[in-house]
C-alpha cells in the first residue's frame, strides 16, 4: 500500500512505497485521491496513452485466443453470448474481406491496377 504525504491545506504532495519519516498515512493505490495526485502530476496521461495505444493489439489476441479455443474444443461457439457471437462473425467477415482484397492487390502477375 502507498504512503502519502500531505501539505497544510490536506492534499497529497508525495506518495511513497514504504513508511519514511514523517509519511505515516496510509491509502489503498485505487484511492481517488490517490488517482488525483498522479492525474495532477502528469503521470496517468502516459499510461493511458499506452493502453489506448495497445487495445487493438489486445483485441486482436483475444479474438486468436477465442479461435483457438473453440479450434481445440476447449468451448463452443454455442457457449458464447450472442452479442459476443455476432461481434466475432463480424470481425471475422471484415478479416475475410480484407484478405481478399489484399491479395488482389499483391500478386504480381495480375494487376488489376
Amino acid at each position: 500500500m502507498p504512503f502519502i504525504k500531505r501539505d497544510e491545506n490536506g492534499e497529497i504532495t508525495a506518495i511513497y512505497d514504504r513508511r519514511v519519516q514523517q509519511v505515516g498515512e496510509e491509502l489503498p493505490p485505487d484511492h481517488p485521491e490517490i488517482t488525483q495526485f498522479l492525474e495532477r502530476m502528469g503521470r496517468t496521461t502516459a499510461m493511458r496513452e499506452g493502453l489506448d495505444r495497445s487495445d487493438p493489439a489486445m483485441g486482436r489476441v483475444l479474438e486468436d485466443l477465442i479461435e483457438c479455443l473453440i479450434e481445440k474444443r476447449l468451448i463452443l461457439i454455442t457457449d458464447l453470448p450472442s452479442e459476443a457471437l455476432n461481434k466475432i462473425s463480424q470481425r471475422r467477415n471484415f478479416r475475410e474481406d480484407m484478405q481478399a482484397v489484399t491479395g488482389l492487390l499483391s500478386d504480381d502477375t495480375d494487376k488489376i491496377i
